[in-house]
This record gives C-alpha cells, sequence and structure tokens, in this order.
C-alpha cells in the first residue's frame, strides 16, 4: 500500500477543481513556490507552496463533474499570433487570488506572452460553461470596421457590437479583474513539459490581489503577443481526457481570413493553469493523505485511511461532521457510502467490502462540517480483484499500459495468427495492474512482459527482484521481456556495462547497453533492422522478408503506434547470449556511428530457465511504409513476428509448423483444375495479408468474359469454380490483380 504524506498549507483552484494542498515535508516552516529559472517566491500567509505540492496536491470539491479527474497532461494546447487561451475556474469558498501558474510545453521561438485575469458573465453558469462543447461562440467589432476582431469588450474603443455565432445570446466575458488597463503581465512562457513545474505571475505586482466570493466565475487568459499574422506559436500542457473545456479565441480564424471560424471558441482541453489563492471564508473540509490501493488476489475487505481536517478561516465554527468512503463496482457508477470512523488525531477509516475476482473498485473520499461544507477527494482511485485462472500457467504482462486497453490496439495484436483471431493454443491470463508480486507470479511457469513504449518508460515499473526469485525457484520457468526503452530508463538514459550479480547480465546476458541508438534526439525515424538468418527467433522472419522482396526491414513505432517515439536501445551480450535480431545504429555514445547492436536475444539459463529479451516494441516492426514504397508488411503482427517464436520456444503453442505452413507467405495464383476443361475448373488462390482482390476471365482477343471475385478478402487460401457451360470451345485468360500484384494464367476449354 502506498500512502501520499501532506501537512496542511493553504489552497488552489485548479481548472474548476478546489484542491486543498498540503505539503510533502510538514517540519518545513518556510516552503518556497519556485518561479522557473527565476528562483522568485510568493508567500501565502506565514507559509508558502511548492511546486512539487501543486502536482501532487490531495482533496479536491469538483462542482463541475465529480467523475472526470486528471491522469496527466500528454498534449500541448497551442495559441498562435493574438490568439488567447482563456481557463475557467469557481470559486468554492470566498478567497483572495495570490498568484496565476502555467506549465508551458513548447516556446521553442521564444514568443513573448501576456497573462490577466477576467470575470465570467453571470449568465455563464457552471453548467452552461462545462456544456458548451466545441463550438464558436462570436467575437466583438466596431461599427463599421468588421474587417478587424476583438476578444473582450473592453478592447473595443468606438461603439461596439457582439457578433453571436452560438445558441447562447450573450458572450461570456465579463470586465477584466486583473489588468493594468487591459494590458496583462509581460512573460515568455518557458517549455519545462518534462519537469512539471510552474511559472508564476504574482498578483501583487500591481498591489492588487483580488477578492472573490463562493460561486464567482473567473478565467486566467494567456495571450501570445506576436502579431496576428504570425504563425509563431507557445503551448501550454494539457489533455484532453477530463470532460473539462477551455476558452480559445482566435485573432485570425483557422483558415486566414475567414471569420467564420474567428473569435472564441469553446475547447475541449483542459489546460495545465493553476491558481494559489489565499481562503478568506469558512473552508469545507481539507482531505489528504488517502491510501492508494493496488490491485489485488485477495477478496476480503479493505481499509481505506484519510486525514481530514477542518478549519475556518473566517474565525467561526469549525469541525468535521461526517466522513465517508464512496465507492462503486465496475461501470455502475452509483456510489456507495461507507461510513469512516476516526481512528486518531485527524485519520479516518472505513472498509470496502471484499468482492470476487474481475471486480473493478472505484473510490474517493467525501466529507462535510458542522456548517453544512462539502469536500469530495478531487481524484478517482481504482483497482481491481485479479483472480488466477484455474490450470493456466501463462501470464501476458502489459508494463505501463491501461487496463481498459487490454481489447485495443495494439495489446490485443501481439499475438495474432490472423485477423480472424490469436495464436492457436495458447491459453494465458493478462495481467496491467502495474508491479508484478511473488503472490502473482508464483501462479505461472512462463511470463511474457512487454513494456509500454509511450512517455520514455516512466510508467514502467521494473520487476527484476520478483522475476529473479520466481526464476531460481524453477528450472521450468520462462521469461521473456520487450521495451525499447527499459535499459535506458531506469538507468538515466545513458550507456552503461553491467556485470555478474546484476540482473542485466545474470539473467538477460547484458554487458553494455547503447542509449537511444536511432538519433541524438527523440526520433520519428525509423531504424533499420536485420533478422539473424538460421537463428531461433529470427529465422523466419528473415525468410519471410526475402521473399517479400522489400528494401528494408525497420523498427518503426511512430508509424506504427501513433507517433511513438524512436527509443530503440542496442546492446553487447555474454558468450553464451544468441543473438535473433541486430538495429543499425546512427548514434552511439553521443557520437554519429553506423553499426549493427544486438537488439533481439535469447538464451537458456544453467538452471534451464529459457530467457529472450527484446530492447524495442515487437508489434513496431514493418517494411517500408506505404507512403514511401508499395512493399509495405507489418511484420511485428505476423505468425513469423519473434514474439510468436517465442511462444513456440516455451513449448505454449502446438501445431505452429503446420500453422504456419497454412498460412501464405506470397500472393499466388494457381494452375486452374483440370485444365483442359468441360464445362467447369477449380482456380485457387492464396493471399498472406488482407487484400482487395480481383480475378477476370479474358478471350484472346483481350475481351472481358467474366468477373470471378471483386471484393476485400482476409489472408489465406482460396479456390473458386468458373463454369464456361456458356462459352464456345477454345483458349481464355484469367488474372488475379491485388493492389500492385498480378498474375495471369491460360485455361482450355474443350467441349
Amino acid at each position: 500500500m502506498k500512502k501520499r504524506k501532506y501537512s496542511i498549507v493553504s489552497f488552489i483552484v485548479f481548472a474548476g477543481l478546489l484542491i486543498k494542498l498540503s505539503l510533502v515535508s510538514p517540519s518545513v516552516a518556510q516552503t518556497k513556490i519556485v518561479q522557473k529559472h527565476g528562483g522568485k517566491t510568493i508567500n501565502l500567509k506565514s507559509l508558502s507552496i511548492s511546486d512539487e505540492a501543486l502536482i501532487r496536491a490531495e482533496g479536491a470539491v469538483d462542482t463541475l463533474n465529480n467523475d472526470k479527474v486528471v491522469r496527466g497532461y500528454n498534449t500541448i494546447f497551442s495559441a498562435a499570433g493574438e490568439d488567447i487561451i482563456a481557463v475557467w475556474f469557481v470559486c468554492p469558498q470566498d478567497l483572495k487570488i495570490k498568484a496565476c501558474g502555467i506549465d508551458a510545453g513548447d516556446n521553442a521561438l521564444s514568443v513573448r506572452a501576456e497573462l490577466k485575469i477576467v470575470m465570467i458573465n453571470k449568465e455563464w453558469t457552471e453548467k452552461k460553461l462545462n456544456n458548451a462543447g466545441s463550438e464558436n461562440l462570436g467575437y466583438w467589432i466596431s461599427n463599421g470596421n468588421t474587417n478587424k476582431i476583438f476578444p473582450f469588450s473592453g478592447d473595443v474603443t468606438t461603439s461596439k457590437t457582439w457578433v453571436n455565432n452560438s445558441a447562447e445570446s450573450n458572450n461570456p466575458f465579463g470586465n477584466d479583474l486583473w489588468s493594468d488597463n487591459g494590458i496583462g503581465a509581460s512573460l515568455f512562457p518557458v517549455d519545462d513539459k518534462n519537469s512539471k513545474s510552474y511559472q508564476w505571475i504574482e498578483m501583487n505586482i500591481l498591489n492588487n490581489e483580488p477578492e472573490l466570493k463562493k460561486g464567482d466565475v473567473f478565467a486566467v487568459c494567456i495571450k501570445n503577443s506576436e502579431l496576428r499574422e504570425s504563425n509563431n506559436t507557445f503551448g501550454i500542457m494539457a489533455t484532453s481526457e477530463t470532460g473539462y473545456g477551455v476558452f480559445k479565441f482566435y485573432a485570425n480564424g483557422r483558415t486566414p481570413g475567414d471569420l467564420t471560424t474567428a473569435g472564441w471558441w469553446k475547447r475541449d482541453f483542459l489546460v495545465n493553469v493553476v491558481v494559489a489563492v489565499e481562503i478568506t471564508g469558512d473552508a469545507s473540509p481539507m482531505i489528504s493523505d488517502i491510501d492508494i490501493l493496488e490491485t489485488t488476489l485477495s477478496k476480503e475487505a479493505r481499509a481505506v485511511t484519510a486525514k481530514i481536517v477542518d478549519q475556518n478561516p473566517s474565525g467561526g465554527t469549525a469541525g468535521v461532521d461526517n466522513a465517508y468512503l464512496q465507492y462503486f463496482l465496475n461501470k455502475d457508477t452509483t456510489w456507495k457510502d461507507i461510513s469512516m470512523t476516526k481512528s486518531s488525531g485527524d485519520i479516518f477509516t472505513g472498509n470496502i467490502p471484499g468482492q470476487h475476482a474481475g471486480t473493478k473498485v472505484t473510490y474517493r473520499i467525501k466529507a462535510d462540517d458542522t456548517n453544512g461544507n462539502i469536500s469530495i477527494s478531487g481524484e478517482l482511485y481504482s483497482y481491481y480483484v485479479f483472480g488466477p485462472t484455474p490450470g493456466v500457467k501463462s501470464l501476458l504482462v502489459f508494463n505501463g499500459m491501461v487496463p481498459e486497453e487490454i481489447n485495443q490496439f495494439p495489446m490485443n495484436s501481439y499475438f495474432v495468427l490472423d485477423e480472424s483471431g490469436k495464436v492457436n493454443n495458447w491459453t494465458h491470463d493478462v495481467w496491467s495492474y502495474g508491479a508484478l508480486t511473488s503472490e502473482l507470479v508464483n501462479h505461472y511457469t512462463n511470463i511474457f512482459e512487454i513494456c509500454s513504449s509511450d512517455n520514455s518508460g516512466e510508467n514502467i515499473k521494473y520487476n527484476q527482484g520478483v522475476i529473479r526469485t520466481w526464476l531460481a525457484q524453477n528450472g521450468n520457468h520462462n521469461y521473456a521481456l520487450s521495451g525499447q526503452d527499459w535499459l535506458g530508463a531506469k538507468d538515466g538514459f545513458i550507456d552503461k556495462d553491467y556485470s555478474a550479480g546484476s540482473f542485466e547480465y545474470d539473467i538477460l546476458g547484458i554487458t553494455h547497453s547503447y542509449n537511444d541508438v536511432t538519433d541524438l534526439n527523440a526520433s520519428i525515424k525509423p531504424s533499420r533492422m536485420f533478422a539473424v538468418q538460421n537463428s531461433l527467433l529470427g529465422d523466419e522472419l528473415y525468410r519471410k522478408f526475402l521473399l517479400w522482396g522489400s528494401d528494408s526491414l525497420q523498427y518503426d513505432p511512430y508509424y506504427e503506434l501513433n507517433k511513438t517515439e524512436n527509443w530503440l536501445d542496442g546492446f553487447d551480450v555474454v558468450s553464451d547470449q544468441q543473438i535473433d535480431m541486430q538495429v543499425e545504429t546512427r548514434v552511439v555514445n553521443g557520437t554519429t556511428q553506423k553499426t549493427n547492436l544486438a537488439c533481439l536475444t535469447h538464451r537458456t539459463l544453467s538452471n534451464g530457465n529459457k530467457i529472450a529479451f527484446f530492447s524495442f516494441d515487437p508489434i513496431a516492426v514493418n517494411t517500408k511504409s506505404p507512403k514511401t514504397n508499395s512493399k509495405y508488411f507489418r511484420f511485428g503482427t505476423s505468425i513469423q513476428a519473434p514474439q510468436v517464436k517465442v511462444l513456440q520456444w516455451f513449448n505454449l503453442i502446438t501445431g505452429i509448423e503446420e500453422e504456419t505452413a497454412m498460412i501464405p507467405v506470397d500472393f499466388k495464383l494457381h494452375q486452374n483444375y483440370p485444365n483442359p476443361f468441360n464445362p467447369s475448373t477449380t482456380i485457387r488462390y492464396e493471399l498472406p495479408y488482407k487484400s482487395y482482390v480481383n480475378i477476370k476471365v479474358f478471350d484472346v482477343l483481350g475481351n472481358e468474359i467474366k468477373t470471378l471475385v471483386d471484393k476485400e478478402q482476409n489472408i489465406g487460401r482460396y479456390e473458386l469454380q468458373f463454369n464456361a457451360q456458356n462459352l464456345p470451345s477454345g483458349i481464355y485468360y484469367y488474372k488475379m490483380t491485388t493492389g500492385h500484384n498480378s498474375i495471369t494464367k491460360k485455361l482450355m476449354l474443350i467441349k
């Protein structure tokens, strides 16, 4: 069980959420908000807030969509010249705004921005704000000058008109709450998408810390100060996975000069802008230190504790009146309440009832105080009750991937026999719920672990200790591991030597790693690969590639995995390690160098354990993409894919040779039988992958006689009957066309 530790300091309003904030180090009397690249601090009363605490804040009152939570900012929301990003907030209590922070994710061109705060008109309720959808709202113009549009009425110096483009009758923005006569505070957003900290603007630089009442709605507006003709942009980290939204003003419209796409739009993104505030009214209870329960094999009840504190800055009565552990099961989002009891001090405890295997449990904490103020923890926590299938001895692990996507690409496609199903006879359980445990792995004889290729390995759990112990228990335990940044991420993305005693050396057979051999920086380029002839795991891929006749076998995660960057590592091996695939490098040890390094190997340990290691994501192996070469083929999902060969080596699939023989390796059109014929004959053909097939019969003059097939068909072998009862005797030709392939055969009709 993991806990998050905080001591209470202050509050933050975070994109419609009131986040009750606390610090990691309760013994520190003065913790600072660090302004990036400046070290400046802002003080909230006698204490301050750290960037780390902002990121890890707990205990939110979400008055918009209680079930919507932020799972991480994974995209960049950009603004071009004179565009404005407006992030709106609801005041959960009376408060004073102390500072605004932004998490910039892009500003390569050093674009200047400005920040101000405006009120949202009261007609725009919370519900209306959240449900506006992605629509064009409108803009301001000067009467008599419709060529220039304005974001705010205060920007228009002559008689003004609001041009309304939405179902709403008025614009959302009221008067400026914080600006210098309409001009915002100047800043240069600093690209900080990797460090997850904020760039701060303090309100006291204008000697004005705005005070607001509970229920007031305001917006932090960040404008690109470049000319509206400029395409120079900056961006703020964002996510589209929450159901919240922001406003964006397009100065020139999405198409320059097109006023139908210009003006204010509601966009379905949550942008990482935060506001530090001082609560001046009666505050709702502060919830922190919530137990984070991991997925379990236990079907027993599970305890959850949380720290709940109630304070009243206005000086009135204070105290927690009720605390509830709320939970729901699977997709039934009806919350069930479990009363929590105070166990000691400010610690409250509740118990989630035991559940059967296969259940997903989602939970949160709710509390109210003696004055009726309610708090609900902002983050939803969840765990699964996992049950190993009796008699199943293989476990497929998706490390760093989302359980809800098990049946989606790519997780459902690593072991595909054809487009109709999985590799035959391989029965296995699937785990994608975090770190492995001894209790879990001891149910299995074979483990195949596939690590996520996203986010440079930051979501990967390293399981070396558990796996090493499990392997030592039985020589029949077999293990395969794949991950394009498994080596680099754990070692700080540097090349490293490994020696006896390390998991890499003892188990994987690696003596040295070469980090990111594709390029000096993150790359969208594919890497050229070579399957090793006569190797156990690479030979069938080698032979299939030769038959296919394409220019290069390559590792291409950017194409195959939806713009995932190529972080492939190479490595050196111990003497008993067998190399199955190699990668051609562009960079070694930070310098340009072209050589071949191992990227797929296998070995058998002294006690009999079979081990395979891929330093890449096997599903992303292909030939040249269809955009540049007609000989494209995704080998990563073929029967020749090395991960399928691992299953064969582990003796997990039977009949693979026969099955391989059944899968065509090339396009073929067989000679009809019988030939000569009267009046019908059989025509057989083979498709190595899903294709649009056209088969026609022609006479000796080239006239089309009949179309036999004209449709898309899956991989496989086919046969059809051609009946020539109404045709005269003679020689005819039948032709099969599939994309770039065309094959013609001759047949003879004798009556």
